[in-house]
């Protein structure tokens, strides 16, 4: 039995931008070869020689290039592990392979592991290459073979934290919930030169000393709620062996801070995936000369003691950092679709107490409330609610700016805006007030639930006619015809031709149709009307063999029906009932015998083939 496990691992550096790597190793079950290893060496991990072959043959790892082989990648580190009598106890997963007792009192050792660091070669601009962190592909393909093929291979808890927690921080990536950063280091002060004498030159030294005691270095920064949210929860879920790597072993026993260690990986992946992300030449060019350019150039050298640009840009993200924590209520943003599409569309403001936030109150409520009811409210939202307000009012507009024309008032209640600005709202702007941690209520019909979808709708009708009489020799004939006919649909609803045109020529993807409002993709309609009228003409029947094909690539914009009461319904259902196929002799060229149901999948096999549908993925 092979346990895999890992962990994010800092170097050994000196300078102030500490790196890292994610170090993969293995733990067996198997006796080591005889052979002399170290007094502190691991003695049940898979060595340097046999790693190699491991990674390639049961994972699938192999060296990018030649002149770089895995060999000369892996590299020892030390690990803190719980020990008796001088030697290293094993892990949860294979105590519980061997059956053994993990015992109640144990010492802590270090013990040196060969390990494999998880890099990948990038390109970057132009020519350039470069070795970055690739752990959460690699997680993804372990924790797949893992469960699905590898019977003698185990993930350790420390791997599968890993694994549960690089899914969760992906969306703090996709989202792009980070902006360029500064880091401010202090170093220590110049001295003044023993050759300075009077005040003047005294006063020279102190300003020299001033501006040498520290240096701003680019970097990149988290701006996010979920990832605050997801640090504290993984940070109890973190195993104590995520903790427990080191570069050099520490002279006493002791491990990372759990949360210092996960926000060390957060930003030195981050780090890695922006600063090797190709761009074009066109983006060089335009954020040349700026601060974006140094943070992208992913250079670890010190931008110089530039105090006015260090303040410029902590006022920068002061501002656009800002989150509602700080207050006991949650501003909200709720869009109100009109009644005629001709109306202006209305984004009301909201505010909801963190103690009951399903208890909304719109502004206008609260403006228009009596003094009473507005004290018995401003209980719930908090001390200073007006003040509040107005600012955070002003920090969402930064993000927002057409909120600003709710704020000409002292009284804001909300703003009014087109068809084409309701749009853009729901498309681009809702989903960034929302990340910046505003609460966004949006109408149900452009949730993914409430989306109804415009279809061209296929229906087989009456019974398939076949040209052979041998209705068992004619059950995979090609030329089983099943007559059909299609339909124009929207959500579960027939529409006309005309009333299709006249979505398509819409001169907004947001229409009111039937009395409700709906997303529609014009240009992908117009496809579907094209497609609809060629088959009305060219194809008035199709062979069973078409339709199959033509229900598995049809995707999602063709929903097939069919009438279940005839032919063709219990030709589907047969051909899904793999009890009902008759097994095929052997093969005459067949060095041997097929069992059963290997005779039943060659048949799959072959109509698979036929149609592109896949008839092998339930078994």
């Amino acid at each position: 039995m092979n346990i895999l496990h890992g962990t994010w691992i800092p170097q050994q550096e000196g300078s102030f931008i500490q790196k890292g790597a994610f170090h993969l190793w293995v733990e067996t079950s198997e006796t080591t070869k005889k052979r002399k290893i170290a007094q502190n060496s691991h003695p049940f991990q898979l060595f340097k020689d046999d790693l190699e072959p491991f990674l390639a043959q049961a994972i699938g790892i192999k060296s990018e290039l030649r002149s770089h082989p895995i060999s000369e990648q892996i590299e020892p580190q030390y690990f803190l592990l719980p020990s008796q009598e001088n030697r290293p106890l094993p892990s949860l997963e294979l105590a519980r392979y061997l059956e053994q007792e993990i015992p109640e009192t144990f010492e802590l050792q270090y013990w040196q592991i060969d390990c494999y660091p998880v890099k990948t070669v990038v390109k970057s601009t132009g020519y350039n290459y470069g070795l970055v962190t690739n752990v959460i592909k690699l997680l993804n393909e372990i924790h797949f073979l893992a469960i699905n093929n590898l019977a003698e291979v185990q993930l350790g808890a420390d791997l599968l934290f890993w694994y549960h927690y690089t899914q969760a921080f992906k969306q703090v990536i996709l989202k792009d919930q980070y902006i360029p950063a500064l880091k401010y280091h202090e170093v220590a002060a110049a001295k003044p030169a023993n050759s300075a004498k009077g005040k003047g030159k005294s006063s020279t030294k102190s300003q020299a000393k001033s501006e040498l005691d520290f240096e701003i270095y680019p970097g990149w920064e988290i701006i996010s709620e979920l990832y605050e949210a997801d640090l504290k929860r993984y940070v109890d879920y973190m195993p104590l062996a995520c903790v427990a790597g080191f570069a050099e072993p520490r002279k006493a026993p002791e491990f990372y801070d759990r949360e210092l260690l996960l926000r060390h990986f957060s930003e030195c992946w981050l780090a890695e995936v922006v600063t090797h992300t190709p761009s074009t030449a066109g983006f060089e060019q335009k954020i040349d000369n700026t601060l974006l350019r140094h943070c992208m150039n992913g250079d670890d050298r010190p931008l110089g003691r530039n105090l006015e640009l260090y303040q410029k840009w902590r006022t920068w993200r002061d501002r656009i950092s800002h989150t509602q924590t700080a207050i006991p209520f949650y501003l909200c943003f709720q869009l109100q679709e009109p009644s005629q599409p001709e109306g202006q569309w209305e984004l009301q403001f909201l505010v909801a107490p963190r103690q009951d936030p399903s208890l909304r109150v719109p502004l206008t409520e609260y403006w228009s409330a009596k003094p009473k009811r507005q004290k018995e409210l401003q209980k719930q939202l908090g001390e200073s609610f007006d003040q509040h307000l107005l600012l955070n009012l002003g920090y969402a507009a930064r993000i927002y700016p057409k909120l600003w024309q709710g704020l000409e008032t002292d009284q804001p209640v909300s703003i009014f805006m087109d068809l084409a600005g309701a749009f853009e709202f729901l498309q681009d702007s809702a989903w960034v007030l929302e990340s910046a941690g505003y609460k966004v209520i949006i109408p149900a019909w452009w949730t993914p639930k409430g989306h109804q979808r415009a279809k061209v709708r296929l229906r087989a009708k009456g019974r398939s006619l076949s040209t052979t009489k041998d209705k068992a020799k004619s059950y995979f004939s090609y030329d089983n015809l099943v007559q059909y006919q299609y339909d124009l649909a929207i959500g579960g609803e027939q529409v006309t031709e005309k009333e299709w045109m006249e979505l398509v020529k819409a001169k907004s993807p947001l229409v009111k149709f039937r009395g409700q409002w709906m997303h529609l993709d014009q240009d992908k309609m117009q496809q579907m009307l094209e497609f609809w009228k060629k088959q009305q003409v060219e194809n008035p029947e199709l062979t069973l063999i078409d339709f199959m094909r033509m229900t598995a690539e049809g995707g999602e914009d063709l929903e097939v029906e069919f009438d279940r009461t005839q032919t063709l319904a219990e030709m589907l259902d047969k051909l899904n009932d793999k009890t009902r196929l008759e097994a095929i002799a052997d093969p005459t060229q067949l060095q041997g015998t097929l069992r059963e149901y290997q005779k039943t999948r060659r048949i799959l096999a072959f109509v698979s083939r036929a149609t592109g549908v896949e008839w092998l993925s339930s078994g």
